[in-house]
């Protein structure tokens, strides 16, 4: 079991190297860095990563968390994501493509870890919810839809405001998902 986190750690950070080495001196479409596969397989590779953790050493990582601070984990988790979208909207797709894509998926797993560490205790209990685990259920569906909708809700009602428009296409997006799944 060692040797396959070893061999996941190391393809994260080929995954890191390749991406910092093409971006820097290739000249390659930023869809590339984008939406390719190789390009994202980190964020796989991490969540895999996490995986392989928690099954072999579930109980002593829940252990560690809890002694040094689940929740305050979460709060940098989600500050990390916070940041790093702001930072993204202001420095645009170069910063997304070398730090966001780097840093984010290493946040997420650091905000799933210590949520789920946390899930028992009663702050942490309405992650377990009907709705949530509904919800859960379909992400890789909305995830796949999602990519289909933005400027639907400026379509289908092109003078309200943008906050109408983009609940608009996350309606669109779960009955999507929602169909995806049950039909």
């Amino acid at each position: 079991r060692g040797t396959e986190r070893r061999d996941i750690a190391m393809a994260v950070c080929c995954v890191i190297v390749l991406r910092f080495l093409l971006k820097s001196f290739t000249a390659l479409p930023q869809s590339y860095f984008y939406a390719s596969f190789e390009m994202r397989a980190d964020a796989l590779l991490i969540g895999s990563l996490l995986a392989c953790i928690s099954l072999t050493h579930g109980e002593q990582v829940k252990r560690l968390l809890h002694r040094f601070g689940a929740r305050t984990l979460q709060l940098l988790a989600v500050t990390a994501v916070v940041v790093l979208a702001y930072w993204e909207n202001i420095l645009g797709t170069d910063f997304r493509d070398l730090v966001t894509a780097t840093t984010l998926p290493f946040a997420c797993a650091l905000l799933i870890a210590a949520s789920v560490a946390l899930g028992e205790q009663g702050r942490c209990r309405w992650l377990a919810s009907p709705p949530l685990t509904w919800l859960g259920r379909l992400s890789y569906s909305t995830y796949l839809y999602q990519q289909m909708v933005p400027g639907w809700g400026a379509r289908i009602s092109p003078t309200s405001p943008r906050l109408f428009q983009w609940s608009i296409e996350m309606a669109c997006t779960l009955i999507l998902a929602c169909m995806s799944f049950y039909l």
